[in-house]
């Protein structure tokens, strides 16, 4: 059984009894608690410290009580600035507030945390009692969903392991998948005209960008599968604008698009750029779509945040003997990497993102971008 990491935030001082309640009621639940207390002999300051630890952590509670506490030298409470840090991380967060007047530091934290609606369980309680009960409540169904994470990454694993024909183009695939290995759209679902039409306005939305209307597309049901897919050719012919989405009836999402070739660098033949560079910007420029395309899915299918965590990984395919570039090659010649592999995983571990990060995924693209370039060096 997987044990979760669970850190624990709130003021320190008279408010033992609590923090020893929440690892006592983390460790009931299957977690593994975190308190900074644990952990006296930190080199570090305990500033840091403290958001080193949340940095490891796969799920965040905070306990917030009459007092705001010690104010940062950046001008935030201690506390507010461990919760941004779960924040930016994508893990689930837990807050607890207790029903008590509270000074203006706490109040404000609070109006914090209540304004950001979406992505953590939020309730109040009057007592030690009713804390422990909430606590263990909110913590057993996010715990349990750690016990199924074998099966999906089996499932993963095996869509990032299947084929794909980028032609001579090197792609970049995407899998992703809810952390419940449950049915989520039965076969007729899939067959339906209706959803059909709903994955094209999401997926030909202009802000999303994953499919274009200058470029037809097909698609087609298999069992338990929808799978999408659009071959642009530019004037020449030449594969400039591929994209293959695969939906399957467990929610678990597979997109296959090329990060080379692409339309806007595109003068009729290949150019140099296609056939020796991947291009850092392009990579971005598929990365932030998937992930606009990943959070108007969800968000439309799963209106009522039955799922709340992922797990996701990216490969690069047909790399061959390409070098990673932060900018297009404008001259005649290129160094090419000639120990480069045909195709690699960014992440050797699926890695865990939270609902709410779908929609915050710029720290998500550049820890990818800066393990690609580690992996074509």
């Amino acid at each position: 059984m997987v044990k979760p990491r669970v850190f624990v935030s709130s003021v320190m001082e008279e408010f033992e009894e609590y923090r020893n309640a929440a690892r006592e009621v983390i460790t009931e639940s299957g977690g593994y608690p975190i308190l900074i207390e644990d952990f006296p002999s930190s080199p570090i300051s305990s500033r840091n410290a403290c958001l080193d630890l949340v940095d490891t952590c796969e799920i965040f509670t905070i306990i917030i009580s009459d007092r705001g506490g010690w104010t940062c030298p950046s001008g935030l409470l201690v506390i507010q600035e461990e919760y941004n840090k779960a924040k930016v991380k994508g893990i689930p967060i837990i807050v607890l507030i207790e029903n008590i007047d509270r000074d203006n530091d706490a109040q404000g934290l609070v109006e914090i945390v209540s304004n950001y609606v979406s992505g953590h369980f939020r309730k109040m309680y009057n007592n030690i009692s009713e804390y422990k009960t909430l606590l263990k409540s909110a913590l057993d169904p996010v715990i349990d969903t750690f016990n199924n994470e074998e099966a999906t990454m089996n499932i993963i694993e095996g869509l990032m392991d299947s084929s794909c024909d980028f032609n001579y183009n090197a792609g970049l695939r995407f899998v992703v998948m809810p952390d419940r290995d449950v049915e989520i759209f039965n076969q007729s679902i899939l067959e339906s005209k209706e959803f059909d039409n709903e994955i094209m306005a999401i997926t030909h939305n202009t802000d999303i960008n994953i499919l274009s209307y200058k470029h037809s597309c097909c698609t087609n049901v298999e069992l338990n599968k929808l799978i999408i897919t659009q071959e642009g050719n530019d004037t020449s012919n030449r594969l400039i604008d591929f994209v293959r989405i695969e939906i399957s009836n467990k929610g678990a999402l597979s997109l296959d698009v090329n990060v080379t070739g692409l339309e806007n660098r595109s003068n009729g033949g290949y150019h140099l750029g296609d056939t020796a560079t991947i291009v850092k910007q392009d990579v971005e420029k598929r990365l932030s779509s998937i992930f606009l395309f990943l959070t108007a899915f969800y968000n439309k299918f799963d209106q009522y945040n039955k799922f709340n965590k992922f797990y996701y990984n990216i490969s690069l395919k047909n790399v061959g003997h390409r070098i990673f570039v932060n900018e297009p090659i404008t001259g005649s010649s290129v160094t090419m990497n000639m120990s480069g592999s045909n195709d690699f995983l960014v992440f050797d571990k699926e890695k865990m993102i939270a609902r709410q990060a779908l929609s915050e995924y710029q720290n998500h693209i550049d820890n990818a971008i800066s393990i690609i370039r580690r992996k074509m060096d």
